[in-house]
């Protein structure tokens, strides 16, 4: 059973609206729906700073690359200076880690309260940081990651009753990984360093049999006989597969037999992240036209294409079997099977969230857009070292106004109804045969908003009905200001009527939200035609989406107009090869993830960003 909210502390809120209130109720219909999940400001006191009652403790490790590149442009020098303010900016609540690595990796063992004592400290290692050799970026991030798991190990050992359930919760835990080049020491490949980044024991998976950390400040050498069972083998490498992004790779079908996907003559490489039966992603229209498209049409599943990654072999789908013979696809091979464990349990989730910079246009984009997408973080690209400062106050303010974790959202559709697509951000899983689905959405910082797209199929009615349920949502999600667990309800209400009028305008917020998922899309698939070297389909693909973004009825709103301002942003980096490979790249990974997972992760404005990331980022600039 929920507790009750603290008086005083904003309540997290939970809310749901359609893109039309009326339906006719003598055809079948598809109803655009969002399910709204919005973060309270955070506790602030009279100068404006967020008080100690009013935030989290942090738990923070810094894994820093210092191979012999990141001399270059003064990036150690940055990151260094960077770090020192960090420190100042904590308080004795928090606690910090340091990770250095090149060929080899060093920690300080253990993570140091920040109070004056361990201030000194870790100001005395920062300052004494030098660049190294090679990129061993695997071993940084798990022994960051293993700082962390020690830590909450700790602390569930010291807790009693009640308490043990909250280790890691109650806390704000992160990792912060920053590098400028390519992963060429240790784990190599994108998916096994992200699935040693997921996979249970994840500190204790090395390649060499044994994980080494060497020791830094009065830290400890990491014993070497760590690992309790051998590794798994290396892949073999394959032939390289098209691109695919967060919308195309994570979202399936919740109806196997759902005419929605194709397969291609090219074997993709194993999905980087664990994978479970998940609904539809909304798909990009077949012919990109000057207008959205139209709402409440239930012929629109055959007016979407597949993405430009997914069509190189069309191959048509068995007929649909009765509802007693639909079983859910299994999971990828070489993945976990999926947890049984209800929404609330957190036993398999990542011990903190990862959050990637990457410097220059050098570094692997999409190894550290897929970490931090495995760790519900964000990905910051920087392509100069101008911009350290205000990427890290970006993090910082997000991490020091973290309302909430562990936020799940389950939607049923009631009466006759079906969910057809469903996305909110990265995760989402499904029950039954269109009936259920579940958001996982990790964490949500003050002033956020998370936005649960659903389409309904409306079934047909005998007649007029003024008020029916069609959809139901609940919410769970553990306060981290007041240290419970909130649990929400809400329900979607429509009216059955004989007739609606021919032209009406959609609910803005609705058609909002489904630019922004489409436009994602369409930015998964422009880098996709791009890497394939199709540049000028990319940008087409890019300037047709824009003229929908600009004929809807949210053209005027803050996401469609950052979505514009974006498509912009993108084009820029397709003006040449040249131009795509040396930062445009980048660009495109790091604007899409922002859209789908509404968070800011650059230094430019952004409609995702809150108070206190604005704040941080002009103080972090004046350094």
């Amino acid at each position: 059973m929920a507790a009750s909210i603290a008086e005083g502390v904003p309540e997290i809120q939970l809310s749901c609206t359609s893109d039309f209130e009326e339906f006719v109720h003598s055809k079948a219909e598809t109803c655009w729906s969002v399910v709204t999940i919005q973060a309270p400001q955070c506790q602030e006191d009279e100068s404006g700073e967020v008080t100690e009652s009013g935030r989290s403790p942090l738990e923070l490790v810094a894994v820093i690359d210092r191979s012999g590149s990141m001399s270059s442009s003064g990036k150690l020098k940055m990151v260094k200076e960077t770090m020192l303010f960090v420190i100042q900016q904590l308080s004795s609540k928090d606690k910090l880690g340091v990770v250095m690595y090149d060929t080899h990796v060093t920690s300080t063992g253990s993570l140091k309260s920040m109070d004056e004592k361990g201030k000194a400290e870790m100001t005395s290692l920062i300052e004494r940081l030098s660049t190294g050799s090679c990129t061993n970026l695997s071993g940084g991030l798990i022994e960051g990651l293993a700082m962390i798991e020690d830590l909450q190990k700790s602390q569930r050992e010291a807790a009693t009753g009640e308490d043990t359930a909250a280790v890691g919760k109650k806390t704000v835990a992160s990792v912060l990984l920053m590098t400028d080049g390519v992963a060429n020491e240790g784990l190599t490949s994108v998916h096994d360093i992200v699935k040693c980044l997921t996979q249970r024991g994840r500190h204790d998976f090395y390649p060499d049999g044994g994980y080494r950390a060497g020791s830094l400040g009065g830290g400890r050498r990491r014993p070497q006989n760590r690992m309790r069972s051998a590794p798994p083998p290396m892949q073999q490498q394959q032939a390289p597969a098209p691109r695919r992004g967060v919308l195309s790779s994570v979202l399936q079908s919740i109806n196997p037999f759902a005419s929605t996907s194709s397969s291609t003559s090219i074997a993709a490489p194993p999905p980087p992240v664990a994978q479970t039966n998940v609904i539809d992603p909304i798909q990009i229209p077949q012919q990109q036209q000057q207008q959205a498209l139209p709402y409440g049409d239930p012929q629109l599943a055959q007016q979407l294409q597949l993405a430009p990654d997914l069509q190189q072999q069309q191959v048509a789908p068995p007929p649909p079997a009765p509802p007693s013979q639909v079983n859910m696809p299994p999971p990828p091979p070489d993945m976990p099977e999926p947890s049984a464990a209800g929404p609330n349990d957190l036993s398999d989730q990542i011990a903190a969230s990862v959050y990637t910079f990457g410097f220059g246009a050098d570094h692997n984009a999409e190894l550290l857009q897929a970490l931090s997408d495995a760790g519900n973080g964000v990905y910051y690209f920087l392509d100069s070292s101008e911009k350290i400062p205000e990427s890290f106050g970006d993090c910082l303010g997000g991490l020091l106004s973290t309302a909430a974790q562990n936020i799940s959202v389950e939607v049923i559709a009631e009466n006759g109804c079906s969910i057809k697509q469903a996305f909110a951000g990265r995760s989402t899983q499904s029950k039954g045969s269109g009936q259920t689905v579940t958001f996982s959405l990790g964490d949500i910082q003050s002033e956020e908003r998370r936005d649960c797209v659903i389409t309904l199929d409306l079934p047909v009615l005998g007649e007029e009905v003024m008020e029916v349920t069609v959809l139901r949502a609940k919410m769970t999600c553990f306060n981290v200001i007041t240290g419970m667990l909130e649990t929400k309800e809400v329900e979607l209400k429509l009216r059955r009527v004989k007739s609606v009028p021919a032209k009406r305008e959609p609910n803005e917020d609705v058609d909002e939200h489904r630019n922004r998922i489409v436009s994602a899309q369409v930015m998964e698939s422009a880098t996709a035609l791009a890497d394939q070297g199709d540049l000028t389909s990319a940008k087409s693909m890019l300037m047709q989406q824009q003229m929908c973004i600009r004929s809807s009825a949210s053209k005027a709103t803050p996401v469609s107009t950052e979505l514009d301002r974006d498509m912009d942003r993108m084009a820029e980096g397709l003006a040449s090869s040249a131009a795509w490979h040396h930062g445009g790249k980048h660009l495109s990974s790091n604007i899409a993830q922002k859209h789908i997972c509404q968070r800011s992760n650059d230094v430019m404005e952004s409609g995702y960003g809150n108070r206190m990331k604005m704040k941080k980022k002009a103080e972090f600039s004046k350094r």
